[in-house]
């Protein structure tokens, strides 16, 4: 989703990307984070967007149709229904001041507080600022502490 609203480490807005994961280990992951080994950013060439890794809010998402996002309690609701989408955090230090880029990584907190099951999902919305407009990629490894 992308918001053009100006905010510090995005001078044309922000990019909003929320996915789902599920715990497939076999194991109770304790830690979940995301270590950005591919990123458009600066200096980018004219036609190439600079991104900024960014810490992220706890956002509502309404009109989900999935059957398999629509939990409430840990029993199924009828779609379509509103699920939240977990804030990530960059993580620091060193200290980012620019936003995250090549090597950065990005935590999801809320797996720390709530230990993610084996078989369990968690949505989780990752927020880019955007310095230049233009074509982009963002590749992430997953990290996963058992």
């Amino acid at each position: 989703m992308r918001d053009l609203t100006v905010v510090p480490n995005g001078a044309f807005g922000t990019l909003s990307i929320r996915r789902r994961f599920t715990n497939n280990s076999g194991a109770t992951i304790t830690r979940l984070r995301f270590r950005i080994y591919d990123i458009t950013t600066t200096p980018s060439p004219p036609g190439t967007a600079d991104l900024r890794a960014l810490t992220s809010m706890n956002v509502a998402v309404p009109g989900v149709l999935d059957t398999s996002n629509c939990m409430a309690n840990g029993t199924p609701s009828t779609p379509p229904c509103t699920i939240t989408a977990f804030g990530t955090t960059l993580e620091q230090p060193p200290n980012q001041p620019n936003g995250g880029g090549l090597n950065s990584s990005l935590a999801a907190g809320v797996v720390t507080m709530t230990p993610l099951a084996n078989g369990a999902s968690v949505n989780l919305q990752f927020l880019f600022g955007v310095q230049q407009n233009g074509g982009f990629r963002v590749f992430v490894f997953v990290e996963a502490v058992p």
